[in-house]
């Protein structure tokens, strides 16, 4: 599919370049009948028969000029510009005229389709005529035109090959020397009529073909080997800057998940791990666990208040399940202290006071904070501004 579409691209490009190519056109303005080497000037009006000319041979205008003339001269015209001209004067004035340009002098610097113009007092005559005989590599502008293409061609390639966040720019920019030097060889082999227009139509389709193939093929920036490149180093600086906390939990990590101790997990979570580790962030945002274990004893003083009061008002009716936390609370002592833990699977926390009452579900792959064990229910922070208790059975500390 896609390369249906770069194809389209091409010959949608192509049709375009070969459409809006201006046709040759010849005549002659005054009153005057113009010839170029015995060729009537109206009879060279379309580029499918030019005037074909030898690169030897001798470019001849002549005619009469009805109102007389006293000179006459012959150009050849390459995009507006001259690149080789002969003019006669005459002495009276006189009817008729000739002037004669010999085509060898230029012909090691440039051959194909030219633009002709010859001019006289009263009139002008313009034709096409096509020098042929030289290979167009041979000359000068056949070979500053092969490499401006070739190298053009090179770094459009190259831009779409890397498939960059800049390849479409850099394959248009491309596209000037590509398009510039395409249009050169066409009119060095004689199949372009070169001015100013065809230029910038040759240039606008070189660079439009290259930025539309470096679109397609250029990869999303959210995914791809370009994109976990680019993030190398900055891991590289990041994993530089981390904490021994950081790096010793990572370490236990990749132990655990490498004897089947706990479900392999990605790189983000170990991340977060470290992180959680080295006190940077917790998993709920509210305090990091250095200040979790400086605050534990005064917060388990204040809950074991508040188990207290809500176990006397509890109803006589309460299950023996709903009733376990506070009565372990009430009997047991601490077992372990603050440490961050997970689940292998769903697991319900229920509320602090009402233990009939869900107010949370610990899921894998995400660290939790245990303020601390008492019997078998662990003490958890599930949320931000939730915490609760969950059955220690279905934590598992980490180290």
């Amino acid at each position: 599919m896609m390369g249906r579409r770069i194809r389209l691209a091409v010959a949608a490009a192509g049709l375009l370049w070969i459409g809006a190519t201006p046709g040759a056109a010849a005549g002659v303005d005054g009153p005057c009948t113009a010839f170029f080497n015995g060729v009537a000037v109206a009879d060279i009006d379309d580029l499918t028969s030019p005037l074909l000319l030898q690169f030897d041979d001798v470019l001849v205008f002549q005619g009469t000029d009805d109102t007389g003339t006293t000179a006459a001269s012959v150009e050849v015209i390459l995009a507006s510009i001259t690149v080789d001209s002969a003019s006669t004067d005459f002495g009276p004035v006189q009817n008729g005229f000739s002037v004669e340009l010999e085509l060898a002098e230029m012909s090691p610097y440039t051959v194909g389709l030219f633009r002709i113009r010859g001019i006289t007092d009263n009139c002008t005559a313009d034709a096409w005529v096509r020098v042929t005989g030289r290979f167009p590599f041979t000359t000068l502008a056949g070979i500053t035109a092969g490499g401006l293409a070739l190298g053009g061609l090179a770094g459009q390639l190259t831009s779409i090959a890397t498939r960059r966040r800049w390849s479409p720019s850099a394959a248009g920019l491309s596209g000037i020397a590509t398009g510039l030097g395409g249009a050169l060889l066409g009119q060095q082999f004689g199949r372009l009529q070169l001015s100013y227009v065809s230029i910038g139509i040759s240039i606008a389709v070189a660079a439009l073909i290259g930025v539309i193939i470096a679109l397609i093929l250029r990869p999303r920036a959210a995914s791809g080997w370009t994109t976990r490149r680019r993030a190398g180093p900055s891991e590289k600086r990041r994993a530089r800057r981390r904490a021994p906390a950081e790096d010793e939990i990572l370490w236990r990590v990749r132990e655990a998940e490498r004897i089947g101790e706990i479900p392999r997990a990605d790189d983000a979570h170990r991340a977060r791990a470290g992180a959680v580790a080295a006190g940077e962030v917790t998993p709920t945002g509210l305090v990091s666990p250095k200040e979790s274990v400086a605050a534990a004893d005064s917060v388990a003083r204040e809950e074991a208040e508040v188990q207290e009061t809500a176990q006397l008002e509890a109803e006589p009716a309460a299950t023996r399940q709903t009733e376990e936390p506070v009565a372990a609370l009430q009997t047991t002592p601490e077992a372990e202290g603050p440490a961050w833990c997970y689940v292998m699977g769903p697991v319900d926390v229920v509320d602090l006071t009402d233990h009939t009452r869900v107010v949370g579900t610990l899921n894998p792959g995400t660290w939790y904070l245990a303020k601390r064990q008492v019997g078998s229910w662990v003490h958890i922070v599930v949320g931000e501004g939730i915490e609760g208790w969950a059955p220690a059975s279905s934590i598992h500390r980490q180290g």
